[in-house]
């Protein structure tokens, strides 16, 4: 394409028309084109020659630029350069020198990155401190030049007087300022990787510095207040990569400067959207390693520990690059140095972030190359553990073999003994997955079961597929059990297994299986049989606990079929709160079941009349800490917020009910629970409104809006819903209003039309529709529901006169010749307008007519 597109312009290769077709391509932005032209006219010789040459040095000047992150593209065009400026020495322009200075640049870079990546290598370190010093050196004396140069230019610009020729300085001067800014920024980067190199903050000070202070320079901005003045960051320009690599640089240089405060700010300009995705991705990645080039290793640490909680699923190139670092800077510490605790608890926290992330096979390269399980010394990790566990156990499915699955379950077993376990439950919840899934294999189904079943709601968090086969296989335990030992315990514990598989997971594949297996396995199994069955278990078993949740859940069924009738409930509504108190009190009975088990005792207490608050009150208390820890996609953290807002509503906490209102408001969406909590955040809305100032009143005003447009969605906004469901009519009259106070009256005009069409024959209802039609500009519909209104009301009233004159303006609006028409009437039947509201509005009115 490139050659036929030259050969097009093969005819105008004249001399007179090169520079043509050259600034034309030049606009159209075909830089290759550009050089294969120039490069063309270099060949041909000539009086263009020199010229041609020229600006090919500037064109591979900036073709090198954009060659940073092609080593093959950029290691071509400096032949290309060599064999231009072996041909031309004139040709070596300031722009094409500082690209030669980036390839000097770029030598000392790759040391430095392959220290980054392997932080023993002090040799790389040491090579590139040699490349980089006398280089620092060249680049500062270049930007000196260079600036010289520009404000040379600057100076001369106010004695052009032609319009062209300044037009043609002006871009010089740009071109100038353009290469300074690129020397800048590789002096810049220069100047930070030589402080890298001298592995001492204090002595490092001075390049650190340099490299702020060039790197400020390039973005046209200075560290005062530790940039709180920099507000505006789309205006960095942060989608030119390299303007991001400069507040990459300035984050780092600040950084080595131990201005933790001012890194953080333009760390945190990384990640605006303007940014480029892959720093953006790679933000916390860098973060650590400036700490670790700083040098700050407690600092990176830190950093590091407190980033892993942060990282879940998917796994991403930066949430990798920063784990591997961290064990990367760990390994390289002497582990009976100062240094040593800290470089484990940096070890640690790449391990666990690589565990979470679930890159069990990168770690275990990394175990391996790195021998961590040797430099954990003799105290033995979790995760380390767990991963040899694992390990073992993906042996063992190959083998299937009794003593491999034997081995893997020791280990996984081992891991969950170690502190750490109880410390991190999501990773322990993978463990005893692995675990209960050897146990399962080794027909050990009763331990299975339990251990599937305590996995299950902790994997919810970040492992939404593996919970759901946790809760699959739990089932699938019980029902080989129940087919194995013919003992109808198990079968109720098999359908209490699907029956919690449909609530926690409905929209699942399985959970779509589980209906008719229920239906099967309770052919056989009433639920007195299944009761009976369940209660038979002993505390010894393992388990009891989910036997006495299965228990709760079954009276639970029961009261809620009696409660209707006031002989039986009482007393089935005791069984259920008995079940719930043997549960709670169940030696081993998890956290989950625990917080299962309140929340039927909760609705028990708080539907029943009159409610038994102190016993609401005391199951909340042992609900709380667990119901609290949940993550918001638990399915049971919207039922344990609401049950907290029920509680509140009746013993009168309006603080505690706002707050749980709030919370299902914000973390509930589509939940049976999001409408009443939604009611309880309005009311609260309204109030805010009602106490504003004139300061904060419109924005209060949208956030009422917004919260009114939920309920009017839920409880529907149809004409049919607003006649017949509950509340329906006062949110979409209340939605209306907000639209109507906010200027919104295309919006409210469209409700209120709704609301009408529910309600035709009310005034109210009617006056606001033609209001908001009127002011929405819809004079037609407007007309159409003020002569409504007309023929309901008394003539000469005050809402009279209001319909009459809008019904006239609407007229002037839309038939002016009808509207004159219907004033004479009006004036002949209505010669004098007593109402002072209406009187001086007819006045108008009138004196428009007459026009």
């Amino acid at each position: 394409m490139a050659v036929c597109l030259l050969d097009l312009f093969a005819p105008l290769n004249a001399q007179d028309d090169a520079p043509k077709v050259e600034r034309y391509l030049s606009r159209l932005g075909l830089s290759e084109l550009r050089v294969r032209l120039l490069e063309r006219e270099v060949e041909q010789g000539g009086v263009l020659k020199d010229r041609a040459a020229r600006k090919l040095a500037d064109a591979y000047a900036q073709a090198l630029m954009d060659a940073t992150d092609d080593q093959s593209r950029f290691d071509r065009l400096k032949q290309q350069i060599d064999k231009l400026l072996l041909a031309s020495p004139e040709a070596s322009t300031p722009a094409l020198q500082v690209g030669l200075l980036q390839a000097e640049f770029q030598r000392g870079e790759s040391l430095l990155t392959a220290w980054m990546e392997d932080p023993r290598d002090m040799q790389a370190l040491a090579r590139a401190a040699e490349i980089l010093r006398p280089l620092a050196t060249e680049l500062e004396a270049k930007g000196k030049e260079l600036t010289a140069a520009a404000d040379k230019t600057a100076e001369g610009l106010d004695a052009i007087k032609g319009e062209d020729a300044r037009r043609v300085a002006d871009q010089e001067l740009f071109r100038q300022q353009a290469v300074i800014a690129r020397v800048n920024y590789y002096h810049g980067w220069c100047r930070y990787y030589l402080g890298v190199t001298k592995r001492d903050a204090k002595n490092a000070e001075a390049d650190f510095t340099a490299a702020k202070v060039q790197f400020c320079d390039v973005l046209g901005v200075d560290d005062e207040k530790d940039f709180a003045d920099v507000e505006d960051v789309p205006s960095l320009g942060l989608e030119s990569t390299w303007r991001a690599r400069t507040v990459l640089g300035l984050a780092l240089a600040q950084q080595g400067l131990g201005k933790q405060r001012a890194a953080e700010r333009c760390f945190s300009w990384l990640q605006h959207a303007s940014a480029p995705a892959g720093l953006r991705d790679q933000g916390a990645f860098w973060q650590l390693q400036g700490l670790l080039n700083a040098p700050n290793l407690r600092g990176a640490a830190d950093y590091a520990k407190k980033k892993v909680e942060t990282l879940a699923s998917p796994p991403t190139p930066g949430k990798n690059s920063l784990c591997i670092a961290a064990i990367r800077a760990g390994a390289a510490v002497d582990a009976t140095s100062s240094d040593g605790e800290t470089a484990r608890t940096l070890i640690a926290a790449g391990i666990r972030g690589l565990a979470r992330l679930r890159q069990f096979e990168t770690l275990s390269q990394l175990v391996a190359k790195h021998k961590l399980d040797e430099m954990q010394e003799k105290s033995a990790s979790f995760y380390l553990s767990w991963l040899q566990g694992r390990a073992q156990f993906f042996a063992a499915e190959k083998t299937k073999a009794a003593a491999d699955y034997q081995a893997a379950a020791a280990a996984l077993a081992a891991a969950l003994d170690l502190p750490e376990a109880a410390r991190d439950l999501f990773a322990a919840a993978q463990c005893r997955y692995h675990l209960a899934w050897c146990k399962f294999r080794l027909d050990e189904l009763e331990m299975a079961a339990r251990l599937f079943h305590e996995a299950a709601p902790v994997l919810i968090e970040g492992e939404k597929e593996l919970a759901v086969q946790a809760a699959w296989m739990e089932f699938s335990s019980f029902q080989k059990l129940s087919e194995r030992k013919k003992e109808k315990k198990y079968a109720a514990s098999a359908v209490a297994a699907l029956q919690a598989l449909r609530r926690d997971f409905p929209d699942s594949e399985q959970a779509g299986k589980a209906e008719l297996l229920i239906a099967r396995l309770q052919q056989d199994l009433s639920p007195e049989d299944a009761l009976a069955s369940l209660v038979a278990i002993r505390p010894t078993e393992p388990n009891y606990a989910s036997a006495r949740l299965e228990i709760a859940q079954l009276q639970f069924q029961k009261w809620t079929k009696l409660k209707g009738d006031k002989a039986r409930a009482s007393a089935a509504a005791a069984e259920a709160f008995s079940a719930v108190d043997t549960l709670l009190a169940a030696k081993g009975a998890s956290a989950d079941q625990k917080l299962r088990g309140c929340l039927i005792g909760l609705q028990i207490a708080l539907d029943t009349a009159p409610v038994d608050e102190k016993r609401a009150a005391s199951l909340l208390d042992t609900a709380t800490p667990a119901g609290e820890a949940l993550s918001p996609q638990s399915p049971l953290a919207a039922e344990f917020h609401y049950r907290r807002l029920q509680l509140a509503q009746k013993t009168g906490d309006k603080t505690a009910m706002n707050k749980g209102a709030a919370w299902i408001a914000a973390n509930a969406a589509g939940s049976p629970y999001e409408l009443p909590a939604l009611v309880i955040v309005a009311r609260q809305a309204d109030d805010s409104v009602a106490a504003a100032t004139d300061a904060n009143r419109q924005e209060l005003q949208e956030e009422a809006a917004e919260i009114y447009a939920r309920l009017a969605s839920l409880v529907g906004d149809t004409p049919e819903a607003i006649a017949g469901v509950k509340n329906a009519l006062a949110i979409n009259s209340k939605l209306a209003h907000y639209d109507e106070v906010l200027g919104r009256w295309k919006a409210a005009a469209a409700r209120l039309d709704k609301i009408v069409a529910a309600m035709p024959s009310d005034k109210k209802y009617l006056r606001r529709a033609g209001i908001a039609h009127f002011q929405a500009g819809d004079h037609a519909r407007a007309l159409e529901l003020w002569r409504k209104l007309l023929g309901g009301v008394e003539g000469g009233r005050e809402e009279w006169l209001e319909a009459k004159y809008h019904q006239l303006v609407c007229l002037t609006k839309t038939d002016r010749a009808s509207a004159a028409r219907v004033w004479k009437q009006f004036k002949l039947l209505h010669p004098q307008i007593k109402s002072a509201a209406w009187k001086y509005k007819f006045a108008a009115l009138e004196a428009d007519l007459a026009k």
